[in-house]
């Protein structure tokens, strides 16, 4: 399983930086529009949970994705008909942050539970 987490969370990685990279025309890169900074949440969003997956360590897998984030914007200087976008790095950072806040919390809760159930099992023994 650890395997197939690290292939895909690779290839995606990859796919990720390469389309990050195309260009594009100029028109298309200049334009701010909710539908690109939804996809950009929604690509280092799932972006951080694949690592995760490989992982199990959300700063592991946080700290990967935002420096993939913040490389791809750099380097889309570089390459014609792309700009770098303070919009677009912003949203980047709200996936991995939202996936880290969603990873951490849900975790509490599970653990809360556990918790709870692990109470009730001794009650009903006594």
């Amino acid at each position: 399983m650890k395997k197939i987490a690290l292939t895909v969370a690779t290839l995606y990685t990859l796919a990720l930086a390469y389309f990050s990279l195309t260009p594009v025309p100029k028109e298309a890169s200049t334009l701010v529009n909710i539908s690109d900074i939804v996809q950009h949440f929604a690509a280092y969003l799932i972006l951080s949970l694949l690592w995760y997956l490989y992982w199990r360590k959300i700063a592991y897998s946080s700290i990967l994705a935002l420096t993939v984030g913040l490389l791809t914007e750099l380097a889309q200087k570089t390459v014609p008909y792309r700009v770098f976008s303070l919009a677009d790095l912003a949203a980047n950072t709200a996936g991995v942050t939202v996936f880290a806040a969603g990873v951490y919390l849900t975790s509490i809760l599970l653990k809360r539970s556990q918790l709870n159930l692990s109470k009730h099992t001794i009650l009903r023994e006594d």
